[in-house]
């Protein structure tokens, strides 16, 4: 089973985001805070982290660069979700190592698309997932 670290100080959203991948049997772990999504991932180790890059603590920059420069986090994908609309930011996010960068409000369709692919999940997966997109 897959371990996803959502990252989303909305409570709202990771909730919905988080019983979205729990249907496709993906296990699920809550950050709400720029720390508690650095300190989470270097316990559990997620295959991939969903990161809003607006958080309480420290914008999602500030965690990209703390996960990239460790040994342990450098290599977890990590799917940006933003309302951020700014071609600078966007920029600096993929120069610090964001895999893919999603806008917000987000197709729960694409982004289990986006992370399957990301994950190297199966054909079989995939095709679940393009039905729902």
């Amino acid at each position: 089973m897959f371990k996803i670290l959502v990252t989303e100080d909305e409570q709202i959203t990771a909730k919905i985001i988080g019983r979205g991948l729990k249907n496709f049997n993906f296990q699920i772990y809550i950050a709400n805070d720029a720390y508690s999504c650095v300190e989470m991932a270097h316990r559990i180790k997620p295959d991939l982290i969903v990161l809003d890059m607006m958080l309480p603590g420290g914008n999602g920059i500030s965690v990209l660069q703390r996960l990239k420069v460790s040994s342990h986090t450098r290599d977890i994908p990590v799917v940006a979700l933003t309302s951020v609309d700014d071609e600078d930011f966007k920029n600096k996010a993929i120069e610090q190592g964001i895999s893919v960068y999603l806008a917000k409000p987000f197709n729960p369709g694409i982004m289990l698309k986006t992370i399957s692919e990301l994950l190297c999940i199966d054909e079989e997966f995939k095709k679940e997932v393009c039905q729902i997109a």
